[in-house]
């Protein structure tokens, strides 16, 4: 169990590694929020495994290729945020969540532009119809 156990120190160069730049106030709280902080007295003692799996994996996790928040998407598409989420409640748009904590919510964007081309296609429908 030793072994599993880091210091402050070598929890920090554990987050360089891996392309996280951090202070030790900041590790500190972060260990206390997600619950890996083994000792509360000086010197701290992080438990390295629930550090990587609760945290430090999280943060680092590189978001794919054409996928954008949902005011990202909402923006480049025009549209408003409210239609972006009803269309992830109704099942239309995929979203997943990367990050720490709640973390941010992603959709692709391709599929927001298919929704949008099929609403406008759709309108251009109903225009023509009644003219």
């Amino acid at each position: 169990m030793a072994d599993q156990l880091l210091t402050t120190k070598q929890a920090i160069t554990l987050c360089v590694e891996k392309g996280r730049e951090i202070s030790r106030s900041v590790l500190y709280w972060v260990a206390r929020k997600y619950g890996f902080l083994e000792t509360d007295k000086r010197p701290f003692l992080f438990n390295k495994e629930k550090m990587l799996t609760l945290w430090l994996n999280k943060s680092v996790q590189e978001i794919p290729e054409g996928w954008l928040t949902i005011l990202e998407a909402a923006k480049k598409n025009k549209t408003t945020v409210h239609n972006i989420y009803f269309w992830i409640k109704k099942g239309k748009l995929l979203a997943r969540c990367y990050g720490t904590g709640k973390g941010v919510t992603y959709v692709e964007n391709t599929s927001v532009q298919a929704i949008m081309q099929n609403r406008y296609n759709r309108n251009k429908k109903t225009h023509m119809e009644k003219t």
